[in-house]
């Protein structure tokens, strides 16, 4: 990495304070978004690449060895739109916040959306381009729009990866460790 790309992603993220940070975290793109820093958590080993949008005003929790594509977005807040309260057309200005968790080990794949009010169970993958409104259960793949399940994992052997720690890792943090994926 140059120098001058070096320096402007310490100027972009000197003044960013997180919830939480846990150790060999990778989310610092020149071309990411974060906001409301001060609610979002990414656990150890967890991998956000670059063109990520995340909007923590509602809590956002990533998962421990969890991978998020790029051009991921992630949205805690909508407008309020219920009709029975609603005080202008088409949505008023109130605002709604519901927190995202995204479990351990997951793998989240590019250009996806999760909307407010989401949890992602571990181990679970989310197929590229997805749109996920409601929550998923863990060891399973989903995908489409809106997302919906397509198979479930082996949980029994995903466990076993885990028990084992062969999970994600980035193989500079731990050189005697696989760089593997489950």
């Amino acid at each position: 990495m140059s120098l001058y790309k070096k320096l402007a992603i310490f100027f972009k993220y000197r003044k960013k304070k997180f919830k939480e940070l846990g150790e060999n975290v990778q989310f610092k793109e020149l071309d990411s978004k974060y906001l409301h820093t001060e609610n979002i958590v990414l656990d150890d080993h967890c991998k956000v690449l670059g063109q990520a949008y995340i909007d923590g005003s509602g809590g956002v929790f990533i998962g421990r060895g969890s991978v998020l594509a790029p051009l991921c977005t992630i949205i805690t807040s909508n407008h309020f739109y219920d009709e029975n309260d609603l005080k202008f057309l088409p949505y008023d200005n109130r605002m709604v916040r519901k927190s995202v968790n995204i479990g351990r080990y997951c793998w989240i794949g590019r250009n996806v959306m999760i909307m407010p009010g989401v949890t992602i169970g571990d181990a679970s993958i989310v197929a590229a381009g997805s749109v996920v409104v409601k929550d998923v259960p863990p060891y399973c793949v989903v995908g489409g729009n809106p997302a919906q399940v397509i198979k479930q994992r082996n949980q029994s052997k995903l466990e076993a990866l885990i028990h084992e720690k062969r999970c994600y890792e980035d193989p500079e943090a731990n050189s005697n460790k696989k760089k593997v994926f489950i």
